[in-house]
Order: C-alpha cells, then structure tokens, then sequence
C-alpha cells in the first residue's frame, strides 16, 4: 500500500521511521470525495501528511520552548511516500478520511519519494505553528517540492544550516 508519511528532520535522520499515524487512499476517503480520482486521492493524502507534519512541527516548538525564536522561522513540512505491505497498516476511525495506523518501523528502502515546503514558505509555516488558523488553510496552497528519497542526505544538509 502506498502511504504518506509525515516527518520531521529527525525522522529523515534516522535509519527507520516509527510507526505513527499515516495517510492513504482509504476507502473512507474515495467515499468521502467519489468524484475524485486515484491521482486527486493521492494529493488528498498528502495534504493530510503535510498537515500532520505541521503538528508535528508545533508539538517539537513547544517542547523547545521555540515558538518565538527567530531562527525557528527555517520550517518547512516534510511528507515522506512510500509502498509498504498492505498488513503494515490498518484503517482507523477519524475524521481525516485517509488516515491509518503504521504499526511497524518503515525502512528508508521502502520510501520512494520526500515531498517537502518550497523554500520561502517558513513564515507562513512559523504563523501557523503559532495557532494562526488563516495561515494553517494557507499552508495547503505552498507547493511541496519532489524529491527522490536519493537526495535526502542533501536535503538533511539543507534543512540543519538552515536550523543552524
């Protein structure tokens, strides 16, 4: 199954990604928009990722006390896509139609793709973790960038000068 994973800096720095909640093309989700098709789910799912990477992204600037930090403005969501057997994941009841449970560690071998905020984007990003709800909406109009997983060593350079 094709899921849509979203992570942190320290995610793209570690050699397995820990289960969490993830994102997919459920059935939930093709009953929830039926005029959509496999190519509008998939972007649908990686919505959802990069919303939940932004959580993400709040919960660590909490826990760092960062939120007013000027060098916390370098932020950009991260979604990490890959195929991982379909017993990996199971379906569970949200209000986010794509959402699953990931109950095993994925191997960066499994991920094909990271999509991540063009740059830019950070101070949007930045009013968002602050609880703006406008600049939260806005966040889904940032192109995430593609990447292939190859160039995630490159990316992880970018994006500790850019914390640094």
């Amino acid at each position: 199954m094709r899921i849509y994973i979203p992570v942190n800096l320290a995610d793209m720095t570690a050699t397995d990604i820990s289960a969490r909640r993830v994102h997919g093309v459920t059935p939930a989700a093709q009953e929830a928009f039926p005029e959509s098709d496999r190519e509008g789910l998939e972007m649908l799912a990686t919505l959802y990722a990069a919303d939940e990477a932004l959580l993400m992204l709040r919960v660590s600037a909490e826990q760092n006390a960062a939120l007013d930090r000027a060098d916390f403005s370098q932020l950009r969501r991260i979604v990490a896509v890959g195929e991982v057997p379909d017993t990996w994941v199971e379906v569970v009841p949200s209000e986010v139609p794509t959402a699953l449970a990931l109950h095993h560690t994925v191997p960066w071998s499994k991920i094909e793709s990271i999509h991540i905020d063009e740059a830019g984007s950070e101070e949007l990003v930045l009013q968002a973790i602050r609880g703006n709800r406008a600049a939260f909406e806005a966040t889904g109009d940032i192109e995430l960038l593609w990447y292939d997983v190859s160039e995630r060593v490159a990316l992880i350079h970018e994006l500790e000068n850019r914390h640094a």
